[in-house]
């Protein structure tokens, strides 16, 4: 959802894994969302991202894990032990810190609705 708002607001986006996603160079960004910090294939991303240069951020609960060791911009996301199955605590917590940044994006726009709406996919 964060990738196709940022889409919207006239940013260069791919999702890790669709077969149009180039490859990272530097210059570019890569986001990861981590809860445990420590998933392996977060690790490995992070790592091929910042061997070539890229800026890793990351949205996790463990400011202090191997993958905010590794990231350039850690952004912690203090979540308490729920009831809810899973991360689920965190999953939603990161979608609303992602939804704040788009808000905060589009703040800068002259015409965010008109911006956003024009680059909406029409085939559907």
């Amino acid at each position: 959802m964060a990738a196709m708002r940022f889409m919207h607001l006239g940013r260069n986006v791919h999702f890790v894994g669709e077969v149009t996603a180039p490859s990272i160079r530097s210059g570019d960004g890569l986001l990861i969302i981590s809860g445990s910090g420590e998933t392996p294939v977060s690790l490995s991303y992070a790592k091929i991202a910042k061997s070539e240069g890229a800026v890793v951020v990351t949205l996790t609960h463990k400011p202090n894990g191997t993958l905010a060791k590794i990231a350039d911009v850690v952004l912690p996301i203090p979540v308490n032990e729920t009831k809810q199955f899973g991360g689920s605590l965190f999953e939603q917590s990161s979608l609303l810190a992602l939804d704040a940044a788009v808000l905060e994006i589009a703040g800068t726009l002259e015409d965010p609705h008109q911006t956003m709406a024009y680059r909406h996919t029409n085939l559907q």
